[in-house]
């Protein structure tokens, strides 16, 4: 057929793997993919379906001319059969082996039934768990340009069977729709009626059957009823409805006994008179160019359907994990601010308390010079008092970088050493000068007479005794805490500097280690899932826009 050329842009979209595909992918591509082998099949297919015991296998037996597939009031189809042309009658069946692969076995004509019957011995009618297909080889004359009449399950009998039915009219370019004049199209058979016109874009033909059980006065009336019933099924090229009548039973009994011309013959022979002119006429190929491209174009759009739902669902879920990690970074986020501004608060009120070191800062430099003079005879040197000043110093930057560390301890922030008078405003000299203050009086005459070694130092002690009275040392101690008060101004100054500097440290570790977010394993899987479905459903556009351009 020349329009098989035309599907050349095809080809390529049906070589996407699906081994490793979910499950969930596989059942929504597989029979899409499986149509690579219906659209390029060069035969015609002509499926035969209806309701249960409609009388399939009856008319199919009485087109062949040979009671082949077994029909019975209490047995039914369970397996497909096709029927195609050879030289010789055979017979074999299609076995589906565990590993997936199909295996072809020869079987004898006559025992055909036990390959297709339903098993009926439980509660729910089975097919033949391995067998897949049936396949009768003849040479009838209707078959020979590759024509393949296909039998079905009846439908309405069981989900299973029903769907099997539908699978099979899904290869299909031509349906034929038998009907019971007994029970002529219930709800259930107009339904499957319009889903095989759906399908196959029209190419779908009606026969009446079994109308020998009508009354002759009813028959012209009931195929009358049966016309109208089914107006709007069919197109152009088949007929709008068509529509035969039957009597499957008594032509197959003629042709058995040789009469070709008996009335239960003729409605038959109208149908295969009608089916070899339509195979024989160049229209044949836009019947199946229509009925392939609409099962196609129908697999397009349930695949398309059921990727853009699990792209969406992949989506959802890829969302919702994110969102909650985005919630759990938010929240620690906010928790890492909050630990930085209780930093910064603790380390503003210590900058505002400062004051409370200054009078611990006085009593250690009066304490330290009271020490000085109880303890050391030489106490009145300028050296060791400006130490005595100097170790107060150290004891007030203690309990500064002590605090400092306490209130940042929560925050990993590398913060320098309080070291007041290196880089501030506190320099030697200013001690120096306080000192000299502290030498003022008898203790200035002790310092000369101590540094020029005119005194022995036996005499130290009682010098110290004797000059050092109760007024004496009142006043030393007093200009020793006023030599530290003046210095308590610039020693402060540095200390707020310093604390001002620690809360930019802390303020820049703020913004600078701000938690971020690094997606979970959880989240990079569901993206990776969503990118797969969003690659699918990208082939799966670039396959349609293939498509409409063919169509």
């Amino acid at each position: 057929m020349e329009f098989l050329e035309s599907l050349a842009p095809l080809e390529p979209f049906f070589a996407l793997p699906l081994t490793q595909a979910p499950p969930s992918v596989k059942a929504a591509l597989q029979p899409l993919i499986d149509m690579r082998e219906t659209l390029w099949r060069k035969g015609v297919q002509i499926t035969f379906f209806g309701g249960f015991k409609a009388g399939k296998s009856t008319l199919l037996n009485a087109i062949m001319g040979w009671p082949l597939l077994p029909a019975r009031t209490n047995r039914a189809t369970g397996v497909i059969t096709r029927v195609l042309y050879a030289p010789q009658a055979s017979g074999s069946v299609i076995r589906r082996t565990a590993d997936g692969s199909a295996r072809e076995e020869h079987i004898l004509l006559d025992e055909i039934g036990k390959y297709v019957f339903l098993d009926l011995s439980g509660p729910l009618a089975k097919a033949p768990t391995d067998v897949e297909t049936v396949l009768i080889r003849l040479p009838l004359p209707l078959l020979k340009n590759g024509c393949v009449l296909a039998d079905t399950p009846g439908l309405m009998d069981n989900q299973a069977l029903t769907e099997r039915c539908y699978r099979e009219v899904e290869r299909s370019d031509l349906a034929v729709m038998v009907l019971s004049a007994v029970k002529l199209f219930s709800d259930e058979e107009r339904a499957a009626a319009q889903r095989a016109h759906d399908l196959l874009r029209g190419n779908v033909a009606f026969i009446v059957n079994r109308l020998d059980m009508i009354d002759e006065e009813d028959k012209e009336e009931l195929l009358g009823w049966a016309h109208t019933s089914l107006e709007g099924l069919g197109n152009t090229l088949i007929g709008r409805p068509a529509v035969f009548a039957s009597e499957a039973k008594g032509a197959l009994e003629a042709r058995k006994g040789g009469q070709q011309q008996d009335n239960a013959v003729a409605g038959l022979r109208a149908f295969e008179q009608w089916l070899e002119g339509l195979l024989n006429s160049p229209i044949i190929e836009k019947v199946v160019v229509r009925s392939r491209l609409g099962i196609l174009e129908y697999h397009l759009a349930s695949a398309g359907a059921t990727l853009q739902a699990q792209l969406a669902e992949a989506k959802k879920a890829g969302a919702e994990l994110e969102r909650q990690e985005t919630a759990a970074l938010t929240h620690r986020q906010a928790q890492f601010r909050r630990e930085v501004d209780d930093v910064l608060l603790g380390l503003s009120l210590f900058k505002s308390n400062l004051g409370g070191l200054s009078e611990n800062f006085t009593y250690q430099c009066v304490q330290g010079t009271q020490d000085l003079i109880d303890c050391d005879e030489r106490w009145a040197t300028k050296e060791k008092l400006r130490l005595c000043f100097e170790a107060a110093i150290v004891g007030y930057a203690s309990k500064v970088n002590q605090r400092t560390r306490l209130e940042v301890e929560n925050l990993i922030v590398p913060i320098p050493i309080f070291d007041p008078g290196t880089k501030g405003t506190i320099e030697v000299g200013t001690i120096r000068d306080s000192s000299a203050k502290l030498a003022v009086g008898a203790g200035m005459v002790l310092n000369t007479w101590l540094e020029s070694g005119l005194v022995k130092p036996m005499l130290v002690n009682w010098i110290t005794r004797s000059l050092l009275t109760r007024d004496t040392r009142h006043k030393l101690l007093e200009t020793a805490r006023q030599g530290a008060l003046e210095i308590l101004p610039a020693l402060r100054r540095e200390a707020e500097l310093y604390l001002e500097y620690v809360a930019t440290l802390v303020r820049d570790y703020g913004q600078s280690h701000l938690p971020t977010m690094e997606p979970s394993a959880s989240l990079l899987a569901a993206r990776q899932i969503e990118e797969y479905y969003q690659g699918l459903v990208n082939w799966m556009n670039e396959f349609q826009q293939a498509f409409d351009n063919i169509k």
